[in-house]
């Protein structure tokens, strides 16, 4: 009688274990720096194209080392700069027409607040610089 607990002989051979591909660092770099650029709009022409960068200089080492891995991570961080690029260039043209059609219709665009700020910092400055007026005329040219 045979033994029911003997492992029968496989045909199939196993397949050696694969690892997978090792991502490139630039990619991962690509895709976080273009995402913290599409959510943070005011920093995002910076980071946009840093993120546009680095994802294509990922996609380039991986054309000279196939072996890497993270295309799609690379790609997501060049869309990503790129919208954020986009949506900084946007953001600052609507602010600059913003600005001026306030400036137009005699509107300050910051109201009171920018006017009593504008007082304080002219007042400031001046202190400032009859400060620096009085300092030159304590010490003597030098000469």
């Amino acid at each position: 009688m045979e033994n029911p607990y003997q492992s029968q002989p496989s045909t199939n051979p196993q397949q050696p274990l694969q690892t997978p591909p090792k991502t490139d660092g630039f990619a991962i770099t690509s895709m976080v720096l273009g995402i913290i650029a599409v959510i943070t709009c005011y920093f995002g022409i910076i980071l946009g194209t840093v993120a546009v960068i680095f994802g294509h200089l990922s996609i380039g080492k991986m054309k000279r080392e196939p072996s890497l891995g993270g295309k799609g991570m690379a790609i997501a961080g060049l869309a990503t700069g790129y919208v954020a690029i986009a949506i900084s260039v946007v953001s600052g043209i609507m602010l600059f027409f913003a600005a001026s059609e306030a400036k137009k219709s005699g509107q300050d665009l910051f109201g009171e607040m920018g006017q009593e700020f504008q007082k304080e910092f002219k007042k400031e400055m001046e202190k400032e610089r009859q400060k620096q007026e009085s300092s030159r005329e304590l010490i003597p040219d030098q000469q």
